[in-house]
């Protein structure tokens, strides 16, 4: 696996005035459940529409659990579990759930995935051109595609899109 990387001017937060680059991952595309059916369906002997409804379920299942305080284990890309934070009292008798700030969901990576991150290399990219979605119709205009393209097709095309 390679992880293609860019360069990214980031200001220390304890002292704004001193900047470095590090290294940024550069992020793909968006997978969402449509697409991994799409793929799963392909790799193995089930329908699309299947695949794509096991995935919803499994959507379903994960909330369900985690609001239930259980861990969800996704095999070996990890586990999912809940944590909550509070403010803290000196007297165990004065805590209540007011004392309650939030709720958020952590992820432990599971074997295969801290395996795969481990042997995997690097790439420095140009960071990608950021096209402005007030452009986007002239430029589908300029380019004779009759108005008709997908986002990635475009995308490919020009840049990436802000919306």
């Amino acid at each position: 696996m390679v992880i293609s990387v860019v360069p990214a001017k980031i200001a220390n937060p304890q002292n704004r005035n001193e900047v470095k680059t590090y290294a940024r991952a550069l992020i793909g595309r968006n997978n969402d459940f449509r697409y991994m059916a799409e793929r799963i369906s392909a790799n193995v002997s089930i329908k699309r529409g299947d695949a794509y409804a096991t995935l919803m379920e499994l959507e379903d299942e994960t909330i369900d659990m985690l609001l239930k305080g259980e861990t969800v284990e996704l095999g070996g890309i990890g586990k999912l579990y809940l944590s909550v934070s509070s403010e803290g009292v000196e007297d165990e008798e004065d805590f209540s759930v007011r004392n309650i700030k939030g709720a958020k969901i952590n992820f432990r990576p599971g074997s295969r995935l801290r395996e795969a991150l481990k042997s995997a290399k690097y790439t420095q990219v140009k960071p990608p051109k950021k096209v402005d979605s007030k452009v986007v119709g002239k430029m589908v205009e300029a380019s004779n595609l009759d108005g008709v393209v997908e986002k990635s097709q475009f995308e490919e095309e020009f840049g990436e899109v802000e919306e």
